[in-house]
């Protein structure tokens, strides 16, 4: 008796520090998804910004690549995902055609060699974050995949999508933004209101769609 209640006494704080370890990300996740109306950040504010190590080893970050005035597509996606593998090849066509425009793939809730896997079956050459990508799809408010914001230069979200989206989604968003730019004579940082306008009406179709 004496033996079984030592065991059960050690058992304590092993069960304790599952716990903390599995209740309190669930607590933060359902704050940070509750902390607006609907999931995922507003179109029209200003994306976090990404840092960390890619699968090639270099270390990226979102605000270098619109420094440099890419645009980015950030695309949240897991490998056992099948509209995650349609719309792959989406990105690499994407690529080919645009100068200015960068993807940052995030896996989503597997493991680094799962990631590492899914590229090398269907290819792929830009940066694929695989480590602490839960504090990512926290700040982005990802609750399923795929899901892909478009990040302007000014680093602002002018387009969400839920569910596979295609090359020509993301150009044809582009382009609507940078004529509002060019129409109104201004530069992308005080063109967030016209931005915001077109974003919202193009969040709203697709999330129709999907």
């Amino acid at each position: 008796m004496k033996r079984l209640k030592r065991l059960f006494q050690k058992k304590i704080p092993v069960i304790s520090i599952l716990v903390v370890v599995l209740v309190i990300p669930l607590i933060v996740f359902l704050a940070i998804a509750g902390d607006s109306e609907k999931p995922g950040l507003p179109v029209g504010s200003f994306a976090p910004n990404i840092v960390g190590e890619t699968l090639s080893g270099d270390v990226e970050s979102l605000e270098s690549q619109t420094t440099q005035g890419n645009w980015v597509v950030v695309n949240f996606f897991a490998s056992k995902c099948p509209p995650c593998v349609k719309e792959h090849e989406q990105f690499i066509q994407l690529l080919a055609g645009s100068s200015n425009v960068q993807v940052f793939s995030i896996l989503f809730n597997e493991s680094e060699r799962q990631g590492r896997e899914f590229f090398e079956t269907y290819g792929g050459n830009w940066p694929v974050f695989v480590k602490d990508t839960t504090r990512i799809a926290l700040q982005y408010r990802i609750l399923s995949v795929p899901e892909t914001y478009l990040v302007t230069p000014a680093g602002q979200v002018v387009a969400h999508w839920r569910g596979a989206i295609t090359a020509d989604d993301i150009r044809e968003q582009i382009v609507k933004v940078e004529d509002a730019i060019r129409a109104r004579g201004g530069s992308e940082n005080n063109e967030n209101s016209e931005n915001n306008k077109n974003s919202e009406n193009s969040e709203a179709s697709q999330e129709s769609n999907t």
